[in-house]
C-alpha cells in the first residue's frame, strides 16, 4: 500500500512541474487541481487526515477558481477548512499539530484574493501560492 501512495505522491509533483510551465491561468488552475487531488489520495493513504483534506478542497478550489473567483467562493472554502478542522479536534479528537496543517492550508486562500484584490490580474502578472510557505510569481502572456 506504501507503494501506491508513493506513486500518487509522485503523480502529484510531475503534474506540478507541468502545470507551473503554463503560460495560462485557466490552465495552470486546471492542472494543479489534478496534482492536488493525487496528492490528497497520497495523504490520506498516510492516515494524514489533515493534509489530506486541506489538498483535496485546495483541488476542488482550483477546478471552481477556473470559472469562479468570486469573495463567497473563498468564504465557503474557508468555512470548510474550518469546519473539518472542528471536526477533527472535537469529535476525532487529533493531537493539536492539525491546527498547522489547516492553518497552511488556508494560506493559498488568502493569497489568491489578495492578489485578486491588487488587481495583479489586469497587469498579467499572478501571484501563484501554493500549499504551507513557497509561492511563485510569474508573469503571464509570454
Amino acid at each position: 500500500m506504501l507503494i501506491v501512495a508513493e506513486a500518487f505522491g509522485a503523480i502529484a509533483v510531475v503534474l506540478n512541474f507541468i502545470g507551473y510551465r503554463q503560460n495560462r491561468v485557466e490552465r495552470y488552475l486546471f492542472i494543479s487541481a489534478f496534482a492536488l487531488l493525487s496528492l490528497s489520495v497520497h495523504f490520506f493513504m498516510l492516515d494524514a487526515m489533515a493534509a489530506g483534506v486541506g489538498t483535496c478542497l485546495a483541488g476542488l478550489r482550483n477546478f471552481i477558481a477556473i470559472k469562479n473567483r468570486s469573495r463567497w467562493v473563498l468564504f465557503v472554502f474557508v468555512a470548510a477548512n474550518i469546519l473539518f478542522m472542528l471536526y477533527e479536534w472535537f469529535i476525532l479528537h487529533h493531537d493539536w499539530n492539525i491546527f498547522i496543517a489547516y492553518a497552511s492550508s488556508l494560506i493559498p486562500h488568502f493569497y489568491d484574493r489578495l492578489n485578486c484584490l491588487k488587481g495583479n490580474r489586469q497587469n498579467k502578472t499572478i501571484l501563484f501560492a501554493r500549499r504551507n510557505t513557497w509561492a511563485y510569481v510569474r508573469p503571464l502572456g509570454r
